[in-house]
């Protein structure tokens, strides 16, 4: 199974074509490909605003002309306006990832606002999984010294082989669960989620082929509510929370360099997690204001755009299809438009120069 996936990845991607810098989309998650794609950004001329976040930034049940950044960059250009959004989205990202990104797009002087998604299920005081190493070498190549943060946890527990004080049966254990992670395996040694690129090729095509969307509403009855139980079982956060640090540190290092910072929460689809038993409005909103208390102390905004888009629009409980990201686009637009107008105005004659 791992040997196909690698064999069915490296096909595709020798034959898809560079995304860089056509569609604006995080083409790969390996050193090689984050340096293209930065760099990328750092030489474009005019206003430079980095989305970063996770498959609701990537666009995972969208086509790459219908995410969240690509209609932001047409919406910008349709007005004449030099302002140029980056979709910098990683499958299953989380602070962690953000964290090292953000610091060294600050560092690098690449980009002039960071768009940072809080996607709420995924705050939860779990061990780290390094998903996309090559972000920690992006961040160590940066000018200045960043913010040293632990390191990923999740094969710590492993030792090569069987000890005298390790039960044969924990051992067994251990060694299942790194087979269970084959994937974040295939991730380090591809860049990015296995198959990743392939899958979101099938998912467009494959119904285009039928006559079909690509996508469309999934009703309540199709959806996993046992996952969206434990996915959304949220703990009330707190700010020594390890995940809400990584957040508060790249709002804090992107500060540091003078980059403005806009934090957002949404879109939810509050539905399937109230069928599910596991909405809590409560803790939710005492989440969003935490979040927001410290964003805001360290000189970012924060929005709340939870009900930007109507449920319609969300593919499952938290996923736009291409006309929620329009709305998601259009809200955020509106409410970033006096720091997008000022940063215009700091650099009339930019040249695309870091």
């Amino acid at each position: 199974m791992v040997a196909t996936l690698i064999v069915a990845e490296l096909a595709f991607r020798f034959m898809a074509p560079s995304s860089v810098p056509v569609d604006y989309r995080f083409p790969d998650k390996t050193l090689w490909g984050i340096e293209e794609f930065v760099s990328t950004m750092s030489g474009t001329p005019g206003v430079r605003v980095a989305v970063i976040g996770d498959s609701i930034v990537w666009g995972k049940f969208a086509d790459s002309s219908q995410t969240l950044s690509a209609y932001m960059d047409a919406d910008y250009a349709g007005e004449g306006r030099q302002v140029h959004a980056f979709n910098f989205g990683m499958i299953g990202a989380q602070s962690y990832d953000i964290y090292p990104l953000a610091d060294a797009l600050a560092r690098r002087r690449a980009a002039d606002l960071l768009v940072i998604n809080f996607d709420y299920h995924f705050y939860k005081d779990a061990p780290a999984v390094d998903r996309y190493p090559g972000l920690r070498s992006l961040a160590a190549q940066a000018p200045g010294v960043g913010v040293v943060m632990p390191p990923p946890t999740w094969a710590a527990g492993l030792s090569a082989s069987p000890t005298a004080g390790q039960p044969v049966a924990a051992w067994v254990s251990g060694a299942s669960q790194i087979v269970a992670r084959r994937g974040y395996i295939l991730g380090a040694t591809l860049g990015g989620d296995p198959s990743l690129a392939l899958a979101h090729a099938v998912g467009v095509h494959l119904p285009l082929l039928r006559g079909q969307a690509p996508w469309s509403k999934r009703t309540e009855a199709r959806l996993n509510l046992g996952s969206i139980r434990t996915a959304y079982a949220v703990p009330l956060l707190a700010e020594d929370d390890m995940c809400v640090r990584y957040l508060v540190e790249a709002v804090r290092a992107a500060r540091a360099e003078r980059v403005r910072v806009v934090v957002f929460a949404g879109p939810l689809d509050r539905g399937p997690i109230e069928a599910a038993g596991a909405w809590d409005a409560a803790v939710y909103k005492a989440n969003i204001e935490l979040v927001r208390s410290l964003v805001e102390r360290e000189g970012g905004t924060f929005l709340d755009l939870t009900d930007a888009v109507p449920a319609a629009r969300i593919y499952d409980v938290h996923h736009p299809l291409a006309e929620g990201y329009a709305s998601l686009a259009r809200a955020l637009e509106e409410r970033i438009e006096p720091t997008v107008r000022e940063l215009e105005r700091e650099r009339p004659a930019r040249t695309g120069a870091p």
